[in-house]
């Protein structure tokens, strides 16, 4: 058995020993994750083949929803390990994306474990991009704004490395285009202030947006891309800088500018 493999088979019997009497769906859930567990072939790749089954994931979930802190420090302590070793669908990660938010109201170790949980799933979903893309990073500005200081300094980390994370996509993006000689992936009409309608690829998309609301939120006005009412001046100008600093290439071939 794979370390992956044990390590999930002990957090789901453990599931299913805190549940089999006030959540008995969550126990029956977690029984037949270990089922599948048991059915995976020696040698398989155990990340591929849990990730065509979107099923193994229910138990994590229904516990998410019981409120009870101790199932929920376990089922999203496993989400990270399977996001971490691309184990979880890429139809799932909406409802995963939706269940971290849900329990953005628990105590400060599931908000540091949360916040552990969206950088892996930005670098190994390449999808996501979009909606799903501002929902993760609406997360860590909610818990930036914790009264707790780890959470807080945590989620301000974890904000730099995401919004780098998204520009250094916007380059991977363009040495592939230059490479193949495409315009691969498909390019998205933006409408843009005083240029007019500009096409953009899905990472230089997330890219333009983002980038266009952190200077909206510093100058406090309303940003367009993530549903923010507010942003700390000093916090915003310190997340622009670091992308002039280490992307001020990318500003030439696209349109990033406020």
């Amino acid at each position: 058995m794979s370390g992956l493999t044990s390590s999930l088979n002990t957090e789901l019997l453990a599931l299913a020993s805190e549940t089999k009497r006030r959540n008995p769906e969550i126990k029956e859930a977690a029984e037949r994750s270990v089922k599948i567990l048991k059915t995976l072939k020696p040698g398989a790749d155990i990340s591929q083949e849990l990730a065509k089954n979107a099923d193994f994931l229910r138990p994590f979930l229904l516990a998410c929803e019981t409120k009870n802190v101790k199932l929920i420090k376990i089922s999203i302590g496993c989400l990270q390990k399977l996001i971490s070793h691309h184990a979880v669908p890429e139809s799932s990660v909406k409802t995963i994306l939706k269940t971290l938010n849900e329990a953005l109201s628990q105590n400060f170790e599931i908000q540091l474990k949360i916040l552990q949980t969206i950088p892996p799933l930005l670098s190994n979903y390449k999808e996501l991009h979009g909606d799903l893309l501002a929902e993760a990073l609406l997360i860590c500005f909610r818990l930036q704004d914790s009264k707790a200081l780890a959470v807080n300094n945590t989620a301000a980390a974890t904000l730099r490395q995401l919004v780098i994370n998204i520009f250094e996509k916007v380059q991977e993006e363009d040495e592939i285009n230059d490479k193949n000689g495409s315009i691969q992936p498909t390019s998205t009409v933006v409408s843009i202030k005083g240029k007019g309608n500009i096409p953009l690829r899905p990472c230089a998309r997330d890219a333009y947006h983002l980038f266009q609301d952190l200077c909206l939120l510093t100058n406090s006005e309303q940003p367009m891309f993530l549903i923010l009412h507010s942003l700390s001046r000093t916090f915003g100008l310190d997340l622009i800088e670091s992308v002039l600093a280490n992307h001020s290439k990318l500003f030439k071939p696209h349109i990033f500018s406020c």
